[in-house]
């Protein structure tokens, strides 16, 4: 992110109406200067990463030891802070009793992460008595994020594979946190989620999750799989997706859920994936609880995704037009009081990273009545106003059956942030915008 870019301050939202939002720079520099009220009540300080001080100017400390000396900083500054989280790392610090909080400094020690490997690679601080072991996480986790690692391209050959299969082992163990409430999967391209070699040593997560985060990629083929030992090309038959919200997960009590999905947009020459329908990993899923859904794939895809019950819907694609304008406007037909932003997916495949951005798009989404929030340039659309029509309901004794009667609505897009603020931002890449989308912007602008 460029340090100078600044969130907006009108943008309102369900996390803007609770959190103070405040660059990592200013909220050291106001903290030294005594600027902010030191008896204020905090229930959640949120740190957006363990790399913030980067953005810091003049600071004393370096970066080896720059996270336990700014929480040091803040726990002694502020007289009740319950808790403090990070965005892109694991850990998190339960405060609630002032009386506790040095305590709670004391036992632990703080780690470099970037030495670490398994479920200690994001992690912050652990155990200081005993480093090694994984009851600290196991028993205080919140949050967890964890990334797939196969070694080489012959994911077929599990047993060769020690990353993949270290990975797995790993996977096998995440039912063991006992306060898990949130987890950030990423599944790399190379990780074949038809295969079902790989899904049956794969265990069912039994969590109670509230936010479950996924990224993934599509129905995996290699070259050399469209030809028989003698090198003539064959016919396959469609694979079959089987990695599933209702196999693999408890999701019962998810009220958010981010589905990220990318195929081959930027690798045609190196593997080939199958059509990809969200459908598929939504398959009589159980989401009684559902709030908020985010949508990443290159095309849109709201095929049976059920928005009636949602309160809010993300939705990042790879281009944007009428047509998808239009299908998006129709959402509110079902849901009339549906919040809905749409954004360009112009960002890296930086895995981890793409978790926490996607948590970013929520915070700089504005809540808006039948109005969607649209960051797609407005030259992508013949008009910022879509008007759309449907068969309206009528009730009977036979229950909703359709009317001759039709409903309209007119729609408008409201765009918040320019193609420079965007990228700014940290959510425009180059090399990740397709050719025809990126034709488009060169002929109004410059990327």
């Amino acid at each position: 992110m460029n340090t100078s870019w600044r969130v907006h301050k009108d943008i309102s939202n369900d996390f803007t109406k609770k959190f103070t939002v405040i660059s990592s720079h200013t909220f050291h520099v106001n903290m030294i200067e005594c600027k902010i009220k030191r008896n204020q009540y905090i229930k959640h300080l949120s740190i957006e990463d363990a790399y913030c001080l980067h953005y810091f100017k003049n600071v004393s400390f370096d970066f080896e030891t720059a996270v336990p000396a700014l929480l040091k900083e803040i726990v002694n500054y502020f007289e009740k802070i319950d808790y403090i989280s990070f965005g892109t790392s694991n850990n998190q610090l339960q405060l609630n009793d002032t009386k506790k909080t040095y305590i709670t400094l004391e036992g632990i020690t703080f780690v470099i992460n970037k030495y670490l490997e398994g479920f200690y690679e994001r992690v912050l601080f652990l155990d200081k008595i005993n480093l090694k072991s994984y009851n600290f996480l196991y028993n205080n986790l919140k949050s967890l994020k964890f990334h797939f690692r196969p070694s080489h391209q012959m994911i077929k050959k599990y047993n060769d594979d020690y990353d993949l299969c270290d990975s797995i082992n790993l996977f096998n163990k995440i039912n063991l946190f006992k306060r898990l409430e949130e987890l950030n999967l990423t599944f790399p391209c190379l990780v074949d989620l038809t295969d079902p070699l790989l899904l049956e040593k794969l265990n069912r997560i039994n969590c109670k999750l509230k936010k479950l985060d996924l990224l993934f990629w599509g129905k995996l083929r290699f070259e050399y799989d469209f030809y028989d030992s003698r090198g003539r090309r064959i016919k396959l038959e469609p694979k079959k997706w089987l990695f599933t919200l209702k196999e693999y997960f408890d999701t019962e009590e998810v009220t958010s859920l981010t589905l990220i999905h990318y195929n081959n947009e930027f690798f045609k020459d190196l593997y080939q994936y199958e059509e990809f329908e969200f459908i598929e990993i939504l398959t009589n899923a159980n989401l009684p609880k559902l709030r908020n859904l985010f949508l990443s794939s290159h095309l849109l895809d709201l095929k049976s995704i059920d928005v009636s019950r949602l309160h809010k819907l993300i939705v990042c694609t790879g281009i944007a037009n009428d047509k998808y304008a239009i299908d998006i406007a129709k959402l509110y037909f079902i849901n009339p009081s549906l919040r809905i932003s749409w954004w360009p997916r112009f960002m890296e495949l930086s895995s981890l990273e793409e978790f926490f951005k996607s948590d970013n798009l929520s915070l700089y989404s504005p809540d808006y009545y039948q109005v969607i929030s649209c960051q797609w340039p407005s030259y992508f659309f013949t008009s910022a106003t879509f008007a759309i029509e449907s068969k309206a309901l009528a009730t009977t004794r036979l229950g909703l059956l359709a009317s001759n009667e039709k409903k309209k609505l007119n729609i408008a897009l409201k765009s918040e942030y320019s193609i420079k603020e965007i990228r700014d931002m940290g959510f425009l890449v180059k090399t990740m915008i397709c050719k025809e989308v990126s034709e488009i912007i060169k002929k109004h602008e410059t990327i």
